[in-house]
């Protein structure tokens, strides 16, 4: 284990005793059951809302202006390219006791994959599971919180295909390989910022200050590469590490704060209305 690794389990843990404290004096204030109502009522809203509001809003990343957050294209930036010994398949067959093999000895030369994936899907899928608060005050009829929110993915997919040239003359090149991964239940959190009407029970502000996606548990299926396939770990390991670096360092989990912030301005504004109609 690496002492980076060992720093990231230590903070996490101190992290996680932080939030225990901070929910266990939250549940002892008497405002707790109100504001967790509320922010139940919130979240039964607003996630039937997501989906399409995640489907259909224009986003700039991947240098594709009206690019998507469902599916995400990316516009050719997700390429690996990995480069191994490639060899001629030996084929052996035992007769009389011994063993011959064709050919004789290994044939091999450098040979080199590259992987393309073409649009990521999956984001759509996103539901907020809670969001548990961490610090609050109360000023009069005010009370002011953050909090985490925690986000749930059910998968995020993507496919594409694979090239490859070089390895020993006359081998076979292959012309259809293909690559699909799955990550499997990525979690989205973020920190956010409330404010509550206590007189009047409701939510009147949220912004949501971040959010990250973690990578999940990734999948990842390589076919057809044939001979080329001695490259094929080499390719998993690459593909494994991209998609929350993807997400995350270029633009789509803003993309995606920012769709949910929309949603969640909808949400307030129209408590608002409806508050101010029963008048």
């Amino acid at each position: 284990m690496t002492p980076e690794e060992i720093q990231s389990i230590i903070a996490n843990a101190i992290e996680q005793a932080q939030d225990q404290e901070a929910a266990a004096r939250f549940a002892a204030d008497p405002h707790a059951p109100m504001i967790t109502g509320l922010l139940h009522d919130f979240i039964s809203s607003i996630n039937p809302q997501l989906p399409n509001a995640i489907q259909t809003e224009e986003v700039n990343v991947f240098g594709l202006a009206n690019n998507r957050l469902e599916p995400v294209d990316f516009n050719r930036r997700a390429t690996f390219s990995k480069s191994g010994d490639v060899c001629v398949p030996r084929y052996c067959v035992g007769t009389g006791g011994f063993q011959v093999c064709f050919p004789p000895v290994d044939i091999c030369a450098s040979g080199i994959a590259h992987a393309t994936l073409d649009r990521l899907f999956g984001l759509s899928t996103l539901q907020i599971t809670n969001i548990d608060v961490t610090n609050f005050s109360v000023n009069g009829n005010v009370l002011t919180a953050t909090g985490k929110m925690t986000a749930m993915v059910i998968a995020l997919s993507a496919g594409g295909h694979i090239s490859a040239s070089g390895g020993p003359p006359g081998i076979s090149i292959p012309v259809d390989a293909s690559v699909s991964v799955v990550s499997w239940f990525p979690v989205a959190k973020g920190t956010a910022t409330m404010t509550f009407n206590l007189d009047q029970q409701k939510l009147t502000a949220m912004t949501l200050d971040a959010l990250k996606i973690s990578q999940g548990r990734v999948e990842v299926h390589i076919k057809g590469l044939g001979a080329f396939s001695s490259i094929v770990d080499k390719l998993i390991e690459a593909i494994q590490s991209f998609i929350a670096p993807a997400i995350n360092d270029d633009g789509v989990s803003d993309k995606l704060k920012d769709v949910l912030q929309k949603q969640i301005n909808l949400y307030v504004n129209s408590r608002g209305t409806a508050a101010g109609a029963g008048r």
